[in-house]
């Protein structure tokens, strides 16, 4: 409360900050921020007004992500909801563990838990391939910024040769390099 109210008083009035927390997302309305609050909602953030809401976490959001990197709490509410509909609470969650979803293959899926997993970011390439049945060519743009941001680029991708810095453990990963692979459906347990 009291570091928004002195940004407030310090930095507010500028051109700057008023263009900062003016801008909006108008392409994707549920692009996560540092909070967890979305820049399209009529929900109020945690801290309104703060500059740390407009910032988001690296090159992808969340959701792109498949909250893979995020905690129980960082979850928005249906995010939270659809974990829960798939077995997780925060213990299991924030302990990487796994649910009955986690063995099935997409097809296998009932329709709730396709629901679920598709509200957490989820869809049938990065689930069942990480994209790596698809040619540099056919990549979506989103999982083609994201091989990018891992090292990849065309002959890399279509040749199936690793850059150097994926060649670890995923603990050892930097933050940026889990994230790009999370996008294409990879985490920890699929990973290592």
């Amino acid at each position: 409360m009291l570091v928004n109210k002195l940004i407030s008083a310090c930095c507010m009035d500028s051109g700057l900050m008023n263009a900062i927390f003016k801008h909006k997302n108008q392409h994707d309305e549920d692009e996560e921020l540092i909070d967890g609050g979305k820049v399209n909602s009529n929900k109020p953030n945690l801290l309104p007004g703060s500059l740390g809401q407009m910032m988001k976490k690296g090159k992808f959001t969340d959701r792109e992500m498949k909250y893979e990197l995020t905690t129980w709490r960082g979850l928005p509410m249906k995010a939270r909801r659809a974990a829960q509909d798939l077995g997780f609470d925060q213990e299991k969650w924030d302990a990487k563990g796994y649910v009955d979803a986690d063995y099935k293959h997409w097809w296998d899926l009932r329709e709730d838990e396709r629901h679920a997993v598709e509200v957490l970011g989820w869809e049938e390439d990065a689930w069942e391939h990480k994209y790596e049945n698809k040619s540099w060519a056919d990549l979506p743009a989103l999982q083609k910024k994201a091989a990018i941001s891992a090292g990849f680029d065309e002959y890399k991708w279509d040749q199936d040769q690793w850059p150097d810095n994926l060649n670890k453990n995923w603990d050892d990963l930097s933050l940026a390099d889990k994230q790009a692979m999370s996008v294409l459906g990879w985490h920890k347990a699929k990973w290592d």
